[in-house]
């Protein structure tokens, strides 16, 4: 993101020592250019303060969101698509921090019942038009801000549904908000107008709902073509996902998915459909598919030697896999890149001639192809191709004569932002020429 200074320390979150680590480097989610952060990838309170004076403090960070509203948008030039609004939740104080432009920060809020106030506000949602709703959890309240031409603007606040409502977590898709209420274990609807409209027909039932994303099939950023709800609920130890109509596509528990402790926190959708859970307990991001199976576990993001720590939000922007990630003492804006894990080869002749089975796994849809190098030439064996996320198997024919040094590369590069700058690749020997399945 160009420009991207301010938006990065929006993240608001206070730097803090770590133990530094050997990393090597996680492709997955890759840091962007020097010239789209400044070097600002990851920002703490030493930011925050440039920008807000010394007092600014962050205490409990929530929930995050980024989006490009139509009045940033200069409608003659697509050079300022990239440049977001950042708004994030500063549940101690009461406030959302937020970049009006990219190169300034602002507060709004304080603690309290009233107009303008919160009592430990959770999460946060922005609309192309504008519109921003908080979860205000304390004041039992959803908050309705507009994004004006230079600050953020009281709206109202929505108190009901058919009876007090107790949100946590708030998203808009298909021309409405989606909010979850954690008393009723249920998911509502409002209009953007915010008149209740209903509670959304669930198959399965949840316990406590704490986050959700909502990707509908007419978003304009939607690959998958499908509409996917992915609910965080039993004290963010499950994760949910629900079709159009209601029913339950797939679960799964927090123990199923990763080892160790976990607790999931506000999750996003993917341009894919690919969900993405922060994991504060755990210290990591799970990458899921539509169905729930893990494509890959994060514990720190391209070659920093600083893990990732206790995140609890995520915001994404779809278009360009622009991924902001709010931990408990730093914050970081990264790309999303790709990452091939599990590579094996194993001799497969078919075709009429000799021929490499191929397996690996990718943690993201990606270009993939492969090459063989041998007596100090290299000769391509499979031309960029796409392939999905997950578990992928190739066929490749080889030539009839290879010498006893021959390797395989696989090559992978991400489809979108971070394409230029990565190509994923592992390296393996060929096996001999006797070794079959």
């Amino acid at each position: 993101m160009r420009a991207a200074l301010a938006a990065a320390a929006a993240l608001l979150l206070a730097s803090g020592a770590t133990a530094p680590r050997a990393a090597e480097r996680e492709t997955t989610y890759v840091y962007p250019p020097f010239k789209h952060t400044l070097g600002m990838q990851r920002v703490g309170e030493l930011e925050l303060k440039l920008f807000l004076g010394p007092g600014a403090k962050i205490d409990n960070p929530q929930g995050l969101a980024a989006g490009k509203p139509e009045s940033r948008d200069d409608a003659t030039t697509e050079r300022d698509d990239d440049e977001l609004t950042l708004l994030a939740v500063n549940a101690g104080r009461g406030e959302i921090i937020y970049n009006p432009s990219q190169t300034s920060l602002k507060r709004y809020g304080r603690l309290g019942s009233g107009e303008g106030e919160f009592s430990a506000p959770r999460g946060i949602a922005i609309e192309r038009g504008g519109l921003v709703a908080v979860a205000d959890t304390g004041n039992r309240r959803v908050v309705l801000l507009r994004l004006g031409e230079k600050a953020l603007e009281w709206v109202g606040a929505l108190t009901a549904a058919d009876g007090p409502i107790s949100p946590t977590a708030v998203a808009f898709a298909a021309d409405q908000l989606w909010v979850t209420d954690f008393a009723s274990g249920r998911v509502l609807r409002f209009s953007l107008e915010g008149r209740w409209l209903d509670a959304f027909p669930l198959a399965a039932a949840l316990s406590g709902p704490l986050a959700l994303a909502v990707q509908a099939k007419a978003d304009a950023w939607n690959q998958s073509g499908q509409f996917t709800l992915a609910v965080i609920d039993a004290e963010g130890a499950r994760v949910s996902a629900f079709d159009e109509t209601g029913a339950l596509r797939a679960r799964a528990e927090a123990a199923s998915l990763v080892a160790g402790p976990a607790r999931f926190g506000y999750p996003v959708i993917d341009l894919h459909g690919q969900i993405v859970l922060p994991d504060s307990l755990g210290s990591r991001l799970v990458k899921l598919d539509e169905k729930l199976r893990v494509l890959d576990v994060i514990d720190h993001i391209d070659d920093d030697e600083k893990p990732l720590d206790r995140p609890n939000s995520l915001a994404l922007y779809r278009r360009f896999g622009q991924l902001f990630v709010a931990e408990a003492k730093g914050g970081s804006y990264a790309w999303t890149g790709t990452e091939i894990g599990g590579l094996r080869l194993t001799r497969a002749d078919g075709q009429g001639q000799p021929g490499l089975q191929i397996d690996y796994r990718l943690s993201e849809p990606s270009l993939v192809s492969a090459q063989l190098l041998a007596g100090g030439e290299t000769r391509e064996l499979m031309a960029p191709r796409r392939r999905r996320a997950g578990e992928r198997r190739e066929w490749v024919a080889l030539p009839p004569a290879l010498g006893a040094e021959a390797v395989i590369v696989l090559r992978a590069q991400p489809t979108y932002s971070a394409r230029q700058q990565l190509t994923a690749e592992q390296r393996a020997a060929l096996p001999p020429a006797g070794e079959r399945p």
